[in-house]
């Protein structure tokens, strides 16, 4: 990851997603991937974001609400990728990332 544009990022969880896109990165041609959320939010934003928030007071409304959406902004204005949360088919989330 390129730690300057980590380092313009202020959220924790913004910090966090920027570094997993680029995990989920395929290979260094592709400009386009996916993110695919496990069908429990909670599990995967606490595992995967490395969140310490308690989960009793983990909603997923809230978590895409309150946490995510914040953070996606974030990336897209600071940094070189874009971001967007999808609902899946499924009624699953995804996160495409597009360099």
């Amino acid at each position: 990851p390129s730690w300057l544009e980590i380092k313009k990022l202020r959220k924790e969880t913004a910090k966090r997603l920027y570094m997993v896109a680029l995990e989920y990165k395929p290979d260094e041609s592709s400009k386009e991937w996916k993110i695919f959320i496990d069908s429990d939010l909670k599990y995967w934003y606490r595992n995967t974001l490395n969140s310490l928030a308690d989960p009793k007071h983990l909603y997923p409304k809230l978590i895409i609400e309150k946490r995510l959406k914040p953070a996606i902004k974030e990336i897209n204005e600071k940094t070189n990728l874009r971001m967007e949360l999808v609902k899946t088919k499924e009624g699953n989330y995804c996160i495409t990332v597009e360099e």
